[in-house]
């Protein structure tokens, strides 16, 4: 399956991220950066986000919530993550 249109997720983001603890649910992720789309096989769960191209309500920051979301602690549940980035508005699949 050809991904190019996903967009990686920033080096700053990304650093943040895993400057959390080791026993958040990012540091049990796998992140799509430069140059490293990863895969999903064995995944139990992918995460992406798409811009909106409607510029009259704007977008969510989608750094904002990864990182707070990434912060969390995942509890009693093994699942595998991967984080796939973002699509840019206006591309197409």
């Amino acid at each position: 399956m050809d991904f190019e249109f996903l967009q990686p997720l920033s080096d700053d983001l990304i650093i943040d991220i895993r400057q959390k603890s080791s026993y958040s649910i990012g540091a049990q992720t796998v992140f799509h950066t430069t140059g490293n789309l990863p895969s999903l096989e064995g995944k139990d769960l992918a995460i992406l986000t798409v811009e909106d191209t409607d510029k009259r309500n704007g977008n969510p920051d989608f750094d904002a919530i990864r990182k707070s979301f990434y912060a969390l602690y995942p509890g009693n549940w093994t699942k595998s993550i991967v984080d796939l980035g973002h699509i840019a508005a206006g591309d197409t699949a």
